[in-house]
This record gives C-alpha cells, sequence and structure tokens, in this order.
C-alpha cells in the first residue's frame, strides 16, 4: 500500500489523453528525471505543446521534490515518453537533474512496485530512459541497476555517498569582497558565491543562480536585512561574522487546529443534492480530485470526481457512486 496523502490528481486538467491502448499491451516501466532542479506538469507542458507541439505530455505520473505525485494520465493513456516505444510503456518522471530526494526515491520504489504487480511487468522490465532502443540521453540520470536491485529487496534506493575530503585553505578573503547578484546572461560564479551557498544553505555549486538567489533573500529576511538577494556589505557583514536568524517573539495564541472535514454517510449519486453532496464536494476538492463549484449538485463533474478518487484508491469499484467504501478511503485521505 502507497502513500495515500503523497497523490495530486490532475488528469481532468492535463492536456490531449485520446490516444488509448488496452492495458494488457503495457509490458514495460520506464523511470525519466525532468533534467531541471524544479517544475512540474504546468511548467514541463511549456515545451511539450508550445515548443514540440505534441498533443499529449510526456509522463503518467511526475514524482515532485517534496516526494508527492501529480497524477497526469490514466494507465491506458498512450503518453510521449519515449520515442517508438509509447504504445507498451508507462512512464514516471522524478523531478530532478540526476539528484533525488529521499523522499522522491521512497515514493518512486512504491508507485514502481505498485504498476508492476497491477500490469504485471517483469523486473527487466523496469528501464530508463536511456535504456530504450535507439535512445541517446543521460535520461534518468542514476544507475538502473542498483534501482532494479533495491526494488527486487523492496528497499529504497540509496546513491553512493561520495567520499568527504577536508576542503583545502585558501587564503584569507578580501577586504572587500566583490558584490554578487543574480546575471542570467553572464552568471557570477567562483570561491566566494560557495562561501554564500554554505552560509545560507543552499546547493554549493559555485553559480550564483536562481536558487541561490532565493536562499539569500530568505536568508536577508530572517535577519531583518533588505531581502533584495543581492550579497552586498550588510549580508557579507552578517556571513563573515555568523550571525544568527533573530528570534520570533513568542505569543499566546494557540495554534489553529486542524481543518477536520465532515463526510456524508449513506449512499450519494448522479442526481442526489443538498448538504451532504456539499460535505463530499468539499472533500474532493481537500484532496486534490477537483470538483471545482460546491453546489450541493451531483453533477457531471461531481460524478468524474469521484470515478476518479475511485480509480486510485478503489480500483475494483469505480462506478462514480459514493458510498461506503468510498467513505472509508475518503475520510483517511482528507482526516
Amino acid at each position: 500500500m502507497y502513500n495515500m496523502t503523497k497523490i495530486h490528481d490532475i488528469r481532468h486538467r492535463t492536456k490531449g489523453g485520446k490516444s488509448k491502448r488496452a492495458l494488457s499491451r503495457v509490458n514495460r516501466l520506464a523511470r525519466h528525471h525532468s533534467g531541471t532542479e524544479d517544475g512540474n506538469y504546468s511548467a514541463f507542458d511549456k515545451r511539450w505543446s508550445g515548443v514540440l507541439g505534441w498533443k499529449t505530455g510526456g509522463y503518467h505520473e511526475i514524482i515532485l521534490r517534496d516526494g508527492s505525485i501529480e497524477l497526469c494520465y490514466d494507465p491506458d493513456v498512450i503518453t510521449n515518453g519515449v520515442a517508438n516505444h509509447n504504445t507498451g510503456t508507462y512512464h514516471i518522471c522524478l523531478v530532478g537533474n540526476a539528484s533525488f530526494t529521499e523522499e522522491q526515491e521512497k515514493t518512486w520504489n512504491e508507485r514502481a512496485a505498485h504498476w508492476k504487480k497491477r500490469l504485471n511487468i517483469p523486473l527487466v522490465s523496469v528501464l530508463g530512459h536511456r535504456e530504450f532502443q535507439g535512445a541517446s540521453t543521460a535520461c534518468p540520470g542514476i544507475n538502473m541497476d542498483q534501482v532494479r536491485k533495491a526494488l527486487l529487496e523492496g528497499n529504497t534506493y540509496t546513491p553512493p555517498k561520495a567520499e568527504v575530503k577536508p576542503e583545502t585553505v585558501t587564503a584569507p578573503a578580501p577586504a572587500k569582497p566583490r558584490t554578487l547578484r543574480l546575471n542570467t546572461n553572464n552568471m557570477m560564479s567562483g570561491e566566494d558565491v560557495k562561501t554564500v551557498q554554505r552560509a545560507v544553505g543552499a546547493k554549493v555549486d559555485g553559480w550564483y543562480g536562481p536558487n541561490t538567489e532565493k536562499a539569500v533573500r530568505a536568508y536577508q529576511s530572517s535577519l531583518n536585512l533588505d531581502a533584495d538577494g543581492i550579497v552586498g556589505a550588510l549580508t557579507w557583514e552578517a556571513i563573515d561574522t555568523g550571525r544568527k536568524p533573530e528570534p520570533k517573539k513568542q505569543t499566546s495564541a494557540k495554534p489553529a487546529p486542524k481543518t477536520k472535514y465532515t463526510l456524508p454517510s449513506g449512499v450519494l449519486r448522479r442526481g442526489s443534492k443538498g448538504n451532504a453532496v456539499r460535505q463530499l464536494q468539499t472533500a474532493l476538492n481537500a484532496a486534490n480530485f477537483r470538483v471545482d463549484n460546491v453546489d450541493g449538485d451531483y453533477g457531471p463533474k461531481t460524478h468524474d470526481a469521484v470515478r476518479r478518487f475511485q480509480s486510485v484508491y478503489l480500483p475494483r469499484e469505480v462506478d462514480g457512486v459514493y458510498g461506503p467504501n468510498t467513505r472509508r478511503a475518503l475520510d483517511k485521505l482528507v482526516n
């Protein structure tokens, strides 16, 4: 059983999906990486539909950096993950560029095991993008032999740790260090950038990119400095002196209680109306199986949202009718 709190169902708003196949034809599971530090379906679709002219996106599922899943297409939809190999392949992409979070690897293992079992895919047919015949790419940016070994053993893949070497002692920084800022046309780099990245908790790669600027802004804000993302004299002084964020004032206010969603009992179906339907619609929206307007009318959109929810959590009971089993699964997800 995979974690029920991780899925964001976006199948109702993804593009295309008209080309279908019988599930019996699906005999391969493909792992991809996005080649980017962050992103999601909406970001990737700008290239798919805007640049490449695809009618349907590339992946059935996208595993975000926090380990949550964007569920993009039903398994019977033919997507565009690997040229000439899509009719028989289910595609899963991890957001990242050859480096993935522990949460992503846990989710990958859960999803890969789920689809292997459901679609009867042998372990040898769990492939990285570059392992498909005719593919020329570094994707998925990971050793698939080790990934398959972990999947066979029921473990989460953990990349081998590089040997930690002591840092070389360098000469003291100049009395007046240069001002660092984001310049996308000519990105600044160097040891001083690494010093800043270590201080603000950014990835230490020596390049002053968008993620480093974001971390600098957060660091400046925590010290009540101007959060402009520019490392000038005051920010350098704070880094050099090891200044810590100022403690926040304690308040007597109690944290707001976690929102609970009341779910109706009984059976609801197309044509049902009233407050019970409103409660169901509110809970479906909270679970990311969007109904949109909470109007108390069990119409086509509510029926479709219930079917989409059931296809994920009750695959043997996909009828669009809200009953006791659907209530239990939805309650477990939102409460």
